[in-house]
Formats: C-alpha cells, sequence, structure tokens
C-alpha cells in the first residue's frame, strides 16, 4: 500500500490485518507528516504492532495499490475525501511484466535514504498520540505560544514522565537519539 494520506477505520484495518495473514509480509509507505491526524497515527501505529512494515516518506505522493495479482495506480489516497469530495481515477493492472515493473519502482521508493520507519510520539503537554517530531512536539490543538519555553511533562518518544520543553522533548533515556 503506497499512499501518502490514509484514513483506515476499522473495517479496512480488519482486511489489511487478514491480508498480513495470509502473505505474511504487508508494506504501507505513507507521507511523512502532511495530513497526518491523530487517528491515522493510531491506525498505523496499530498496524505496525500487528506486524505491518509501515514507512514513510517525506515527499510521497504516489498512490499505489498491489498485491501479487493486481496492481492499482490511482490519484485516490486511501483517506475519505478521495472517496467522497474528489473526482479520481486509476488504472488497473494485472499483466505479470508490469506488475514487476511497479514493485521494482515501490522498492526503490523504500530504499530511498528519505524513507524512514514509521513511529508514533506523544505530545509532551498531554501525552495523546501524535506524529514523532521533534522540532514539533506538542499537539497543534493544545498549543499555546508561551509553551515555548515551559516545563512539560511528557517524553516526546515513549511518553514517559520527564521534565522536557518544546526545544528539549526527549527524557534522559532518549536525549542521545535526538
Amino acid at each position: 500500500i503506497v499512499s501518502p494520506f490514509v484514513e483506515f477505520g476499522n473495517n479496512l484495518s480488519r482486511h489489511i490485518l487478514d491480508a498480513q495473514d495470509k502473505v505474511g509480509k504487508l508494506t504501507i509507505l505513507v507521507s511523512r507528516g502532511r495530513g497526518m491526524d491523530k487517528k491515522s497515527i493510531k491506525e498505523l501505529q496499530k498496524l505496525k504492532d500487528s506486524g505491518c512494515d509501515v514507512q514513510t516518506h517525506p515527499d510521497l505522493h504516489s498512490k499505489i495499490y498491489l498485491n501479487e495479482d493486481v496492481g492499482l495506480i490511482t490519484s485516490m489516497n486511501l483517506y475519505q475525501p478521495s472517496v467522497n469530495k474528489s473526482l479520481e481515477v486509476g488504472v488497473r493492472i494485472t499483466n505479470s511484466g508490469e506488475l514487476k515493473k511497479i514493485e521494482e519502482l515501490i522498492d526503490k521508493y523504500l530504499l530511498d535514504k528519505e524513507t524512514k520507519p514509521f513511529q508514533a510520539g506523544f505530545c509532551i503537554k498531554t501525552k495523546e498520540m501524535i506524529d514523532y517530531n521533534v522540532l514539533k512536539p506538542i499537539d497543534k490543538s493544545v498549543y499555546v505560544y508561551n509553551d515555548k519555553n515551559r516545563t512539560m511533562q511528557y517524553c516526546h518518544k515513549c511518553g514517559k514522565e520527564s521534565e522536557v520543553t518544546v526545544s528539549n522533548p526527549l527524557c534522559d533515556e532518549h536525549k542521545s537519539e535526538a
């Protein structure tokens, strides 16, 4: 699954996990940061915890859905607004040679130096699960201007209680990873 923006929900997540059980390896590549809301982060973390290989790339714009028999290259994200509000188009591919080329393209994406494993983080103010980004460790919905210099209470990486700040959002255990 290659889609910059995702919103799986319980039904699609269940189908993805069923596919994971059948094929043994399922890779999901999503965009990093942009369009990554709390619900998507929780869904991706659940899929990762269930054994899916979840990767991110900051510049991803491709939408490719591929299994061993069928490929779909499309303009549609796996995201509700794409389904409900957008005019979308796609091309279904079943030719084994073409499927191999698409798989090779996806492999290039996964090997790109900017591709990183997905990691959820924690808001240093609320401990709510958010995108892991040490430059933006507070959920934007609760951030206020004077938070920049205030001491907060949760490590951005692990969520453990710790005295942290926006500029130093990691506990002592994870500071060397910043």
